[in-house]
């Protein structure tokens, strides 16, 4: 379904989010979040706040979070990015989109309270899509949550033309949900939270490098690496994007990963093919070897080991770093 961003979702946020009912999540429901807290309450008091103007409600949301982040932009500068006049809103891909296009990763997922909390501790301000709906006319808006509070089960929104709307748990739920609970957290290379899935951070790390900036994008897989050193898909990803312009660099990268990234096919075949290129033909024939030994039937492995033999020996290896190091 295409969702977009109505200027009456936007203008009438304020007034509709104070009905629904206001009933509690039950002990059960609670139980999650304070095991995963360190605190019961929280607010990141630095986020600026600008009344959303008709159909801005996601420029507005981006631009808050980008000068939280030390950016100088009015909502104005925001919308040519992402505004659709004839949609009179805002898509999701056009929010990710602009995100990358500010240097900040786009960390976009279907979320749960318990990963929007884990964000908000962080200190990182997160944009959610809301159905604020009535039977007869559906309105999809998008608001940036800034604070929690467990004990009076609160969230803290900037919303429509109010800063701070104090949301019960169980209304921004209902309205979350009828928006697929979608979030988008902009991250800095230096953001860390435990409700980062890197799945999702690496992934969303490989679109940068591959649909925005390649520098920007190779910043934060090279972050993921650190966060997740056991994670294979980061060096991958590094290694990869090296291969054809500094085959070394990119050997490094999968000696770094090996231990993370020796029991998937596509990094051994990967990295044995490298240091083939490299000239080192024994090395990388033992690794192909190994791969071998795991998944007898892959072809990639296949065909890159019949290359490898078939190659002539190389009078000296070019690679400085230990291979598996």
């Amino acid at each position: 379904m295409v969702r977009y961003l109505s200027h009456y979702a936007c203008l009438l946020a304020g007034i509709l989010l104070l009905g629904g009912c206001q009933s509690r999540l039950s002990s059960e429901q609670i139980a999650p979040l304070l095991n995963t807290l360190d605190t019961r309450q929280h607010y990141i008091a630095s986020v600026p706040f600008y009344p959303q103007q008709d159909f801005y409600c996601g420029p507005t949301t981006l631009t808050e979070v980008f000068n939280f982040y030390g950016h100088n932009y009015s909502p104005d500068d925001i919308a040519p990015k992402l505004f659709i006049p004839e949609r009179e809103g805002s898509l999701q891909l056009e929010m990710i989109s602009a995100t990358r296009q500010h240097g900040l990763l786009p960390y976009a997922e279907t979320g749960n309270l318990q990963t929007l909390l884990q964000l908000l501790r962080a200190n990182i301000p997160v944009i959610v899509l809301q159905n604020l709906s009535i039977p007869w006319f559906p309105q999809w808006h998008y608001a940036l949550v800034t604070g929690y509070d467990i004990d009076a089960q609160t969230l803290r929104l900037h919303t429509g033309v109010t800063p701070d709307h104090v949301m019960s748990f169980a209304l921004f739920e209902k309205t979350w949900a009828r928006g697929g609970h979608w979030l988008l957290a902009p991250l800095q290379t230096t953001s860390r939270s435990d409700g980062i899935d890197p799945f999702v951070y690496i992934g969303a790390a490989y679109d940068m490098m591959t649909a925005a900036s390649m520098d920007e994008g190779l910043a934060f897989m090279q972050q993921a690496t650190t966060l997740w050193p056991d994670d294979w898909r980061g060096y991958f990803f590094i290694a990869n994007a090296h291969i054809a312009s500094e085959p070394s660099v990119a050997a490094s990268w999968f000696a770094k990963g090996f231990q993370a990234g020796k029991n998937q096919a596509a990094y051994v075949n990967n990295y044995a093919y490298v240091l083939a290129e490299l000239g080192c033909r024994q090395s990388a024939l033992d690794i192909i070897t190994d791969g071998l030994a795991q998944f007898p039937d892959n072809t990639d492995l296949i065909t890159t080991q019949q290359e490898i033999l078939q190659s002539p020996a190389a009078s000296q290896c070019k690679v400085v770093e230990a291979v598996g190091g």
